[in-house]
């Protein structure tokens, strides 16, 4: 669905838009005070807790970032506390997780995003999430989502 290419950049914009939120200077290493107060400062970005509200409710699962030794860490923690690895995810669920990525990482609010057969990475639960996910995020931001799809899940009176 996405290149590797696009892919990788949603996450690093996405990444780099966290270290931008809790560091106030333009230097690479934190300060001791960035380090103590990034998660306060994280709660209080309406950039992170809409990456966090997305990614916990299309996939269950609580978007955790630590910080240690200069490096921003990604995880998702399932609903018992277990770490979940991206490379654990289904194809469809790292799909939708780098779509996702790209969404916030390229600030695409009002802008277009063109999605050629997403039935390839989904099975039918997932198209129907993927669905939803995509209307709330065009009446929340006016993404626009222009789908190529052979699936008769994607097509509704709302949306034609």
């Amino acid at each position: 669905m996405l290149s590797d290419y696009h892919s990788y950049l949603g996450f690093y914009l996405c990444a780099r838009k966290i270290r931008n939120i809790i560091s106030d200077h333009t230097t690479l290493k934190m300060t001791p005070d960035d380090i103590k107060n990034y998660p306060k400062k994280l709660e209080q970005s309406e950039f992170y807790t809409g990456l966090v509200f997305i990614i916990k409710k299309y996939f269950n699962r609580r978007l955790n970032i630590r910080y240690t030794d200069d490096l921003l860490t990604f995880e998702l923690i399932d609903v018992f506390g277990n770490q979940i690895a991206f490379s654990e995810l289904s194809d469809g669920e790292q799909s939708l997780l780098s779509m996702i990525f790209v969404m916030y990482g390229y600030d695409l609010g009002h802008g277009m995003l063109i999605v050629d057969e997403p039935e390839i990475h989904f099975h039918p639960q997932m198209q129907r999430s993927f669905s939803r996910m995509i209307e709330r995020i065009n009446h929340n931001i006016g993404t626009q989502f222009i789908l190529s799809t052979y699936s008769p899940l994607f097509i509704n009176e709302s949306n034609i």
